[in-house]
């Protein structure tokens, strides 16, 4: 097999980041198909590497600069990071929490800065983001698109290393029905990655019943989530954190050394709080989305379903949306829904109660 120098080179500059190794060791050897392909020369776009400490992936060479960079093939598992636990504690009495949570471990990370004219720039993208279009989508499927169109900082941490917005959907007399956050923190003492997330809580059903019909709308009957929604509202929040929110940090359009494969931890949990007046158990997903198209649990009545999915950061459309039906799918299986098959969750479907 005959390799260009420019393709060796290339290895060992995308493997440089990750730590007591090289190149090689790092990302692998490429591995190409030894019955097409003799030889990689320097016309190759894609190089499939094998052996490497970071797992199966491969190079890729961008169309406009001809640049190489390294990228994980896509893979799930359900081990969550110590930064699924960021942003998680304050709490409504009872919600339901959607979020996807980028954890991006570049070798650059302790580089980079949230400048105020990024913050500027995201303040004014957020109300009118595909983020916001998806959850008035929700609305309107129930009635009357309401938005969240007004954002705010906080609650959590507004800093040079990290930024929190929110915004929130109200019934008449200001009790919350949904609310919505983005969030980015930069390398701490406790973590080395760039950790960006997009979350939806639904925080009070009936207070959302109450906001729709506020707005002269007649409210649907069962106002939860059905399972093509949430298919639909994690991608969104998927792409919101790994591609709208990493805008905001300035360096990161620099080309990425990656010291760990990036991953995105998708996450759906049915919440409450623990104070003296929440008595009684978590309450179930079921209470709040229809999974009734996945079939029956072998795990019962479930509060959580999380799944993480090892991807380059950056995906065009269909690629983001043929991996979180597989994703969704993995998750399902892994949390007792064996029965469940791809086809249920095909995009014909999605968007559809």
């Amino acid at each position: 097999m005959a390799i260009a120098g420019e393709v060796w080179q290339a290895l060992q500059a995308a493997g440089a980041g990750v730590p007591n190794g090289d190149g090689l060791s790092a990302l692998g050897f490429p591995a190409p198909d030894a019955a097409t392909t003799a030889r990689i020369d320097t016309q190759a776009t894609r190089v499939d590497l094998a052996g490497g400490l970071l797992g199966r992936g491969h190079l890729a060479r961008d169309a406009t600069s001809n640049d190489w960079r390294w990228e994980p093939e896509p893979r799930f598992d359900i081990t969550m990071s110590h930064a699924s636990g960021y942003w998680t504690a304050d709490r409504a009495a009872q919600q339901l929490r959607i979020r996807a949570l980028a954890v991006l471990p570049r070798a650059d990370a302790r580089e980079l800065q949230i400048t105020p004219t990024r913050r500027r720039d995201l303040e004014q993208a957020l109300p009118v983001s595909e983020f916001v279009a998806q959850i008035s989508a929700l609305c309107q499927s129930r009635g009357a698109a309401l938005t969240p169109a007004h954002w705010v900082r906080g609650p959590n941490r507004n800093a040079l290393d990290a930024f929190s917005y929110s915004s929130r959907i109200t019934k008449p007399g200001d009790q919350v029905a949904l609310s919505a956050e983005v969030m980015t923190a930069l390398p701490n003492a406790m973590n080395s990655s760039v950790v960006t997330c997009a979350e939806l809580r639904i925080e009070n059903l009936p207070a959302w019943t109450n906001a729709l019909t506020a707005a002269a709308a007649t409210a649907a009957t069962d106002m939860r989530l059905s399972i093509y929604e949430l298919i639909d509202l994690l991608m969104v929040a998927w792409q919101t954190a790994t591609e709208t929110l990493c805008a905001v940090v300035a360096g990161t359009e620099r080309q990425t050394i990656w010291v760990a494969p990036p991953t995105v931890e998708l996450h759906v949990s049915a919440e409450r709080r623990f104070d003296q007046n929440g008595a009684g158990g978590a309450p179930t997903l079921d209470t709040y989305i229809d999974l009734s198209p996945l079939g029956r649990s072998d795990r019962g009545s479930l509060s959580t379903m999380s799944v993480t999915v090892t991807a380059p950061p950056r995906l065009d459309r269909s690629a983001r949306q043929a991996l979180i039906r597989q994703a969704v799918l993995y998750m399902a299986q892994q949390f007792g829904f064996v029965d469940v098959t791809e086809d249920v969750l095909q995009p014909a479907r999605s968007s559809s109660r």
